[in-house]
């Protein structure tokens, strides 16, 4: 009998697993956007319909100097005029003013709205990020690559979940970035209440940290306002050295009491007794 002969089975290796573009994330329109949406619609209906009145107004042709001129008025007694105003008239300003109120209440719920919608969101992006699920999924993207071995099932599972994750991080980031951006802003928006000069050295603040791209923004603010301080201080030590002298000159003692005569400074200044006054007319006159 022929011996017959075997072949030996062959174990094909699984295929390896390609790694395709993360997918991007769908756009959703969440309740921020809707109430955001919905507030720059009243907004723009506010200020067409304030226009539209403003322009009936303006454009009216009325024979008044008064009316026409183009003056700023001040001093003016609202409540009086108001109430001396002929029937028609006040009927035109109840117009504007119920106009302008209805328009104002509709803007403030909406954003309100906004205000609920997006601490809403905050609160959803804060929670996401600070979870477990997270951090374990930021984790198991940024381990080093999974190699995957051909004969071992165990090994393909792991590539695979690594792929997901990473995936799922792609798709986080925008969020990330969103929370990242929203807590900068809430810090920045802290430091602005308890330090509401801010907003009068910012340009010299900015140029500060462009030229030190490694000072933070609190740094940053104790230099500009050390330098004001200190700008401030030998201003002062300036005019009470010249306020000294101005008093002197008038013959008064700093305390107050002595008078005396002095060339040029007028007799009403001088009963005024002060030397504040007497450095204050002297700067003025430029003696």
């Amino acid at each position: 009998m022929e011996a017959q002969t075997q072949e030996t089975p062959t174990t094909e290796a699984p295929a390896a697993v390609e790694t395709q573009a993360a997918p991007e994330a769908p756009v959703v329109d969440t309740p921020t956007d809707q109430a955001a949406t919905r507030l720059a619609e009243a907004e723009a209906d506010h200020a067409a319909e304030i226009k539209a009145n403003i322009e009936a107004l303006a454009a009216a042709k009325v024979d008044d100097e008064i009316i026409n001129s183009t003056e700023e008025y001040k001093g003016i007694d609202y409540n009086k005029v108001l109430s001396e105003l002929p029937e028609d008239a006040k009927k035109m300003v109840s117009n504007l003013r119920s106009s302008y109120t209805k328009k104002t209440q509709g803007l403030s719920e909406e954003r309100k709205a906004l205000e609920i919608a997006t601490a809403e969101l905050d609160a959803q992006r804060k929670s996401l990020m600070n979870s477990d699920f997270y951090k374990d999924n930021a984790k198991l993207a940024e381990a080093d690559k999974v190699q995957v071995d051909p004969f071992s099932a165990n090994s393909l599972e792991k590539r695979i979940e690594q792929e997901v994750a990473k995936r799922m991080q792609d798709m986080l980031k925008p969020l990330k970035s969103a929370h990242e951006q929203q807590q900068r802003q809430h810090k920045l928006q802290i430091f602005k209440n308890e330090h509401p000069d801010l907003m009068e050295m910012k340009t010299e603040v900015a140029e500060t940290l462009k030229k030190n791209e490694h000072l933070t923004l609190e740094q940053a603010y104790w230099q500009v306002k050390g330098r004001q301080m200190s700008k401030q201080a030998s201003q002062q030590a300036n005019e009470l050295k010249q306020y000294k002298t101005a008093a002197k000159a008038a013959g008064l003692k700093v305390g107050g009491a002595s008078r005396g005569k002095a060339s040029g400074i007028p007799q009403y200044v001088i009963d005024q007794d002060d030397p504040v006054a007497i450095y204050n007319w002297l700067k003025t006159n430029k003696k």
